[in-house]
């Protein structure tokens, strides 16, 4: 299974984090639909808020450098798990937001056998 490192950072309030994910879907306006990512607790906990309220993630792999942004939908559910130094977060749009539409992308996706 491979990880991508995902990137949440501004200047402006002087915070840059780092996360690596294996599953990114967002919608044809690279807007984020839901993400599964993992890392240190402090910085998975940080970068779910900081998704949840609105930011900007670049997603770099060997390949290619993504940017998504999640500042047009605000009502994300999540779910974060763990494992002594480990934390993994899943998060996705809420069923009252998620717009019905017959198009979405799974940007990197991966699935364990």
């Amino acid at each position: 299974m491979a990880l991508y490192e995902i990137n949440c950072h501004s200047e402006d309030i002087g915070i840059y984090l780092t996360n690596y994910a294996d599953l990114m879907i967002t919608d044809k306006d690279k807007n984020i639909v839901g993400v599964r990512f993992g890392g240190y607790p402090e910085t998975v906990t940080a970068m779910s808020d900081a998704i949840a309220s609105g930011c900007n993630i670049t997603m770099n792999s060997e390949e290619s450098h993504t940017d998504f942004t999640s500042k047009n939908h605000y009502n994300f559910s999540r779910k974060t798990v763990s494992d002594g130094i480990y934390t993994e977060s899943v998060m996705f749009l809420s069923k009252r937001q998620f717009p019905v539409r017959k198009s979405a992308t799974i940007a990197f996706a991966t699935v364990a056998t």
